[in-house]
Order: C-alpha cells, then structure tokens, then sequence
C-alpha cells in the first residue's frame, strides 16, 4: 500500500528550490558540456542557441545517463511547459507541449507519424526504451513553415547511435516488478564506412494498471506484463570529398497488458506492436561547402494489434441510410463474436525530400527545399483509406554583428483531400552584452485530420476541416556569470477548428470553434562548484477550448501549474549523485457518460547514482518514486509506487 504524502507542501518547496537554488530557469540549462549549446532542430542545421530565436530544450546524453531516463517519455515529462498523459506506465503516452496536442516527432530526421491514431499526437510508449539516445531536442511553437503539417504545436527530435562514440558497451538491469532489461552497443569503422549497431531487450512484470473501484472483478487485479525487443542502427559511407550516404533505422517489438477500463471481461487483454522507421540520405558539399544538400527517403511502418474479450461489433454502411433524416443512422452494428476477438491497425507513412542551404556570405544564408508525405491506413473493419501532401519551402536567415540573428520563413503545402495551405515563421535574437539577451518568434500552423479521425466508422466525420493556429512566445535570458542562465518566457497560441472528441456526443470528432493557450515559463541552473550543479523550472499553462455557441473551458489532462528540479552532485571524482523532482497541480479528465472529473495534484521524486569503478565497469542504481505516492496521470489509471533499479555498464 502506497504511503500517503501530503501535496499541500510540494508546490512550496520546489518554488523555494526554484529560486533559492538561483535555479534556473531556462529553455536549457548550460552546463559545462559543449554539446548543449548547439541544437540542428531550429534550422535544420547545427545552430548555436544563442543564435536560436525560437524557445527550445536540448536533452544531452549527459543528462539522460546522469538521470537514468529510461524512456523518452520519461525524459521529456521532466522538462519544462512538456506535459505527460498516459493511461499507466505501460499504456498510451501523449505529450502536450505547451498544451499543444499536435507535436511533430522526428528520429534522425524521419517523420514518425500513425496514420491510424486518434490524433497527430503520437503515442510515445510505442518508442519502448531508451537504447543508445545520445540526444533529445525540443522546438516549441509553431513550426509548420519548417516541417509542414503536424508540427503546429513545436517538434520534438530523437537522435540514435552516435557515430562518434567508437567502442562495445554492454548493460544489465534489474530492478522492481521482477524488471529485467539487457542491452549491447557496438560503434566503429572499416575503411569509410562508419556504423552503430544496438540491441536491447526490456521485461517487467508490473503492476495492475486500473485504479481499484467498487465490483472491479478479481482477474483485473493481475498484474499487467510488459515487454520490448529493440533494435537500432546507423551507418555513413563516404562516396568521395563531396558526397557521403547515411542509412538509419529503429525497430521496437512490444506487448503490453491491461484492464479495459469500461469494458470489464474474463479475458486477459492485451496489445501487440511494431514499429519499423527507416532513412536513407544522400548528402552532398559543394562548392567549398558554400552549398550542402540532402536527398532523402524515409518510411515508417506501424502496426498495432489489440486483443480484447469484449463483444466486439463492426460497423457497416447502412443501406437504408436517408442524408436528410436525422434519425437515420449513416452505419449499422454487426456483431462479429463473444470469443476474443481482436482490432488491427495498419499505418504506413512515406517522406521524400529535397533539402538545400546556400551561404556564400557568412551572414546571409539560405534554406529551401521541396518535399512529399504520403500516409495510408486501414484496419480489419473495412478501413483503407490514404493522403498525401506535396510542398516547398523557403527560409532565409539575416544575422548582423554576431548579435541580431533572425530568420524568415515561408511554406507551401497541397494536400490531397484538403488543398493548399501556406504558412510562415519569423524568428529573432538579439544578445545585447554577454549577460542579456531578448529574443521572439512569431508563426502561423495548420494540421490536418488523420485517416483515423475521417473515417473510423461512428467517431470519424469525412467533412472535419484541418486545425489552423497562430502563436507567438516572447523571452528573456540573463546569464548572472558564466556557469549560470536564468530564462523567461511568455507564449499564446490561438487555435480554430481544433479537432477533439466531444465527450458530450459519444465522443465523436467534431472541430471545436476555438481554443486558446496562453502561459508562461521560467527556468534556469546554476553550477554553484565544479561538483554541485542546480536546476529548475516553473510553468504556468492556461489552456481553454470551446465548442461553438458554448463557454470556455479547460481542455483535459492540463495542469495550470507544473514544477520541476533538479540537483546533481559529485563527491568524488568517479562518483556522481542525482535527485530530481516533478510537480503537477488539479486536472480535469473525462468520465465517459459521466461529469468531468478532477485529478489530485501530486509531486514526484527520484535519486539516482553512478559509480565509475575503472574505465571498464561502471554501476548504477535509481529509486523512482521515492515517497511511494498515489498519483494518476489519467483517471482510472495507477503508476507505479517506489520502485528501486540497478545496473551494470560494460565498456570494451
């Protein structure tokens, strides 16, 4: 049984360690790593963030080993304005950033996308573990005048297999609910070809992931399993002094238990996928580098089985149907079985494009490209349905005296159900002295409808319009000393013809009339020594959405006020401790047939620590949870309680 803990204190504390700590608050906390002071997400090119107009996070490999992350969501859950969603720790898992529900996930470039899900917001946990991530970057704001549709809300990027890391590493872990995880990383070269090879396989037993209820029936209080069979590589051969091919992929088989939440049965439900995403780039310099260009291809295939007990009924189109009678259903009922049945998914999305930067001046460079995205779904109700979009962009930077930087920006897209749509961005910053720096951008959005949304039978409506958005954040950055960054940032982004189900009409699809998201952020670190290193942020969201002719209210799922911290200390040289902390205040959640419902607030801890025995060995141990809180990220839904982990890390 989980220890209750008291939340009327959490929010106090981590205010006081947000600002007594001089922590920071910032988009990124600079430490003394290099590496995150460049991001390749803004642009599309390696770009100093002091260059950066746009408001961005950089999760560096330093972070996630000195964190123990263990999955992106994990990762991305403890930054700032990033908020988690997800039905129990193995179940599906959406980030809103900023509130957004339309964030683009790009890995190593490729668009990663379900044709089939219910919205642009993909679901994370699909992604498994985290095997041989050596960088996470985060783009928030509009950003579909750089990557097009789906990038609305900012995007969020997954960098694997650093080709830079040469060596053979190998890790065991156990830990809590009978968790067992192994997994192996191979980096090198022969002759010109460069390659990073990685395997890893993830087991836990878990936790019975529905909330205890009145008549919840005894086979819903087994424990709910969870598996991942992972595999990752990249290579790069080069051609000659101005060529070179990159080749990427990723692959994730999982299975999943869980307790249908609505629909008890006997059966002991589950879900079963594959994730396959695939690059192939050819990148070319010319010109002594005046002119660097990339053609690329990549494909995602997922797909998705759900194994269920419940009666299970397909829905086809009613012969009988009358347009003009309102009592007239458009689809029928047929009942397949009372056996268990299952519900498939098929997704398949496929990019080509043609990138392009001209710099023949060192202040005045170019980007412009031309692109195709094409997605097509179905699933085993008679669903099969595709779309496609073609566009050109165009995006050019104007930087002056190493301290006005800014981009202009410009996007074209044609749709295949939908038509054109142009859509720009204009980014700016200016560093007035070492210590300040203001900085802006501005950027109009628009999204289009999946496959899943069009014409799932009963919740899918054909004549859904794409969403549209216009946003703007404004920020400051003062950096008090050189090893400190303080940040802050105010962001609104109004939307038109959201897309959401309406909990009010069977959950139904329908395009809202407006929402509009507003807030703030503050953040910051400081390394107070070479051994002690503070960080911390606070986050204000106030995101609100209304149907037409009706009031605003608070879209689901939204903490008003989200807190994070983090410490990290090093004793001694080989030895390296951290704790770290996640607040989120009362949230709104749908019941179906039912009143909203409100979510308690809750606060998180965690502490981990590395010990380097040799340049061979190193172990590691992490506690989650510390405090063993109750705490729900959706309703009905449990986390897990304290749970401890241990590892090993071999290095040849």
């Amino acid at each position: 049984m989980n220890t209750p803990f008291s939340n009327k204190g959490a929010p106090a504390l981590l205010l006081i360690s947000s600002f007594l700590l001089t922590p920071a608050l910032a988009d990124k906390i600079i430490t003394d790593s290099n590496d995150e002071e460049i991001i390749f997400t803004a642009n599309k090119r390696a770009t100093q963030l002091s260059e950066v107009g746009a408001q961005s996070i950089v999760i560096t490999e330093k972070e996630i080993q000195t964190r123990q992350y263990q999955s992106a969501v994990e990762a991305l859950a403890h930054q700032p304005g990033i908020i988690l969603s997800q039905n129990s720790y193995s179940g599906p898992s959406t980030l809103y950033l900023r509130g957004s529900s339309n964030t683009l996930l790009l890995i190593n470039g490729v668009p990663v996308s379900d044709p089939m899900g219910t919205d642009h917001n993909f679901n994370y946990s699909l992604l498994g573990q985290l095997l041989d991530v050596n960088r996470i970057e985060v783009l928030k704001g509009p950003q579909s005048a750089l990557y097009g549709s789906s990038a609305m809300g900012g995007v969020v990027q997954i960098f694997t297999n650093d080709l830079n890391n040469p060596g053979t590493r190998f890790r065991i872990m156990a830990g809590s609910y009978e968790t067992v995880q192994v997994g192996a990383t191979t980096t090198g070269a022969v002759g010109d070809l460069r390659y990073s090879l990685s395997g890893l396989f993830y087991n836990t037993r878990g936790i019975d992931v529905t909330t205890d209820r009145p008549n919840k029936p005894q086979n819903d209080y087994d424990k709910d399993r969870n598996k991942n069979r992972q595999l990752s590589g990249r290579f790069n051969y080069i051609l000659n002094d101005s060529l070179d091919v990159d080749l990427d992929f990723t692959y994730n088989n999982r299975y999943d238990e869980f307790d249908n939440l609505y629909n008890v049965t006997p059966y002991n439900d589950y879900n079963k996928s594959k994730i396959f995403t695939g690059r192939v780039g050819l990148n070319g310099s010319f010109f002594e580098d005046q002119w660097s260009s990339t053609l690329s291809y990549g494909v995602v295939n997922l797909d998705r089985d759900s194994y269920s007990g419940e009666d299970v009924y397909r829905f086809d189109p009613n012969p009988n149907w009358d347009k003009n009678d309102p009592d007239s259903p458009e689809y029928v009922s047929v009942k397949i079985g009372e056996r268990p049945t299952d519900s498939r998914f098929r997704g398949k999305a496929q990019t080509v494009n043609f990138d392009n930067e001209l710099s023949f001046y060192k202040d005045f460079s170019t980007r412009f490209g031309v692109g195709y995205h094409h997605d097509k779904g179905s699933d085993n109700s008679r669903l099969d349905h595709s779309q496609n979009t073609k566009s050109i962009y165009v995006e050019q930077s104007l930087d002056f005296a190493d301290k006005f930087f800014n981009t202009v920006g410009i996007r074209y897209d044609k749709n295949s159900i939908f038509g054109s749509k142009t859509t720009y961005r204009l980014t700016s910053r200016y560093n007035i002295n070492e210590m300040l720096a203001v900085k802006g951008s501005f950027g109009t959005g628009f999204t289009t409808p999946t496959i899943y949304q069009l014409y799932v039978p009963v919740y899918g409506d054909k004549d859904l319009k794409p969403e549209t958005s216009r946003g703007y954040d404004l920020g400051i950055e003062l950096r008090p000393s050189s090893n400190s960054l303080i940040s802050l940032s105010y962001f609104y982004t109004d939307y038109k013809n959201m897309i959401a189900g309406n909990s009010k009409n069977n959950y139904k699809y329908e395009n809202l009339n407006r929402a509009k998201i507003k807030g703030f952020e503050i953040a910051g670190s400081m390394a107070i020594t070479d051994q002690l290193a503070l960080s911390a942020s606070y986050t204000y969201l106030n995101a609100k959405q209304r149907a037409e002719g009706e009031r605003y209210e608070q879209m689901l799922r939204r903490p008003k006020h989200q807190i994070t911290a983090n410490v990290t200390y090093q004793p001694i040289h080989n030895l390296t401790l951290n704790a770290s902390a996640i607040y989120y205040s009362q949230r709104e959640d749908a019941v179906y047939g039912k009143p909203n419902v409100k979510l308690d607030p809750f606060a998180l801890f965690d502490i981990t620590g590395i010990y380097k025995i040799n340049n061979t060995f190193e172990v590691d141990a992490k506690i989650q949870n510390l405090f063993n809180k109750d705490y729900e990220f959706a309703r009905g839904y449990r986390e897990k309680g304290r749970t401890a982990y241990l590892g090993v890390n071999i290095s040849l």
